[in-house]
């Protein structure tokens, strides 16, 4: 059972009540026998034994899927009789003799009240090896080579599986059920590394932390700093009174505001990129040479209070509900930082809104040009009282 799956998201009782039957929601306890396929070709009959955990919400009648295990099989040398008995969120995958020592691979994410048992490996594979103390956790790296491939699932066991035996063969099968289900989370080959993983939510599996993860939280990733803004004044070139005020219902005030055809054209310019420690990071899709961040990105994604807007050049325009000052960045396609300027925003009257007009905003030699429109909200119209076209200089050389 992929439990790094189950574990970390909040829903996955009430998903696993409405996919499993009820018979097997109802099951606490089931006992079932497998073959496991040693890498010597042998065969190890394996007695297997899961219990389901109550959800919080109690189901009338019903359990959850099957969350602990335990594992009794006899040595096949020593004739030795030989116990495993798993945490909850710990699943065999993989059973194994090298030297006559016997050797477990579970999968589960260690948390800090199982590292004593488990270790805290980055991937959440965890090789244990039996002696005379019980069951250890040794490091992946030094885990012998021949424990290579899974040969035990605990995957889709339902009530029908009391009493019954699995073959080697039956047990392959529901192994491949596994890893297509778990988004390769559980693979058959088993990783030792992170190359060797193969699934498609390795970012998610390294950079998330479940509660009480025994790994240390992933470092932040570093946003991209900018110059201090040049900020300067802004004057007032043109202002325009309307007396009865100017009516837009909804689409026509959006329309007129916003400027959703350079927001669309910004699409293709940016691209997501693998950063370290798994992150996603965003960068300039035309950039010659070394790649180039994009300012105000983190973990791929653009901070929310800024609009993007693109032309000729990159347009970033930061509006924080929180703060009296408006910065606008422009920079080239290639992305190159063209300038970087703030302004305060022009003081709302009471009963008012003041907003940039998006569609106008441009740049000539080294101002800044944009009307500013005063409004108020009647129901569904849009009431325009004032509209004004502004200049603010982008740096000290404007004249």
């Amino acid at each position: 059972m992929f439990f790094h799956w189950l574990r970390h998201r909040a829903a996955w009782l009430a998903f696993a009540a409405l996919l499993l039957p009820t018979h097997a929601l109802a099951q606490e306890t089931l006992d079932w026998t497998e073959d496991a396929l040693l890498h010597d070709g042998r065969k190890l009959r394996v007695r297997m034994q899961g219990n389901s955990t109550p959800p919080p919400f109690y189901l009338t009648n019903q359990k959850s899927p099957l969350s602990q295990f335990r594992l009794v099989f006899e040595h096949p040398d020593t004739h030795q009789t030989i116990v495993w008995q798993g945490a909850r969120y710990f699943a065999p995958l993989l059973i194994d003799f090298v030297d006559g020592v016997p050797y477990l691979v579970v999968y589960g994410r260690p948390t800090r009240d199982t590292v004593a048992q488990y270790g805290c490996p980055e991937l959440p594979y965890v090789y244990l090896r039996h002696g005379a103390g019980g069951w250890q956790s040794i490091p992946a790296d030094t885990a012998p080579p021949a424990l290579a491939l899974a040969n035990l699932s605990t995957h889709d066991v339902t009530a029908s599986a009391m009493g019954r035996h699995f073959s080697a063969a039956e047990v392959a099968n529901r192994l491949e059920h596994q890893v297509r289900e778990s988004l390769g989370l559980v693979q058959k080959k088993i990783p030792r590394t992170l190359a060797d993983w193969s699934t498609d939510q390795k970012r998610s599996a390294m950079v998330e932390r479940l509660v009480g993860d025994c790994r240390p939280p992933v470092a932040p990733m570093a946003a991209v700093v900018l110059p201090a803004p040049f900020e300067g004044n802004t004057s007032v070139l043109e202002s325009s009174e309307y007396v009865p005020e100017k009516a837009y219902d909804a689409k026509d005030w959006k329309d007129w505001t916003q400027d959703t055809p350079r927001a669309n054209a910004c699409t293709r310019l940016f691209q997501r990129v693998e950063a370290e420690n798994f992150h996603q990071d965003l960068h300039f899709a035309h950039t010659p040479g070394a790649r180039k961040r994009v300012p105000y990105a983190r973990y791929g994604v653009i901070d929310p209070t800024v609009q993007v807007l693109c032309d000729g050049h990159i347009w970033f325009i930061r509006n924080p509900p929180d703060s009296n000052k408006i910065a606008i960045t422009q920079y080239t396609r290639a992305g190159d930082l063209v300038f970087h300027t703030a302004f305060v925003r022009p003081r709302d009257e009471p009963g008012l809104t003041g907003t940039l007009r998006l569609p106008s905003l441009r740049s000539e030699g080294d101002y800044l040009y944009f009307d500013w429109t005063v409004s108020r909200s009647d129901g569904s119209q849009q009431l325009l009282k004032r509209s004004q076209s502004l200049r603010v200089p982008t740096s000290a050389l404007a004249r």
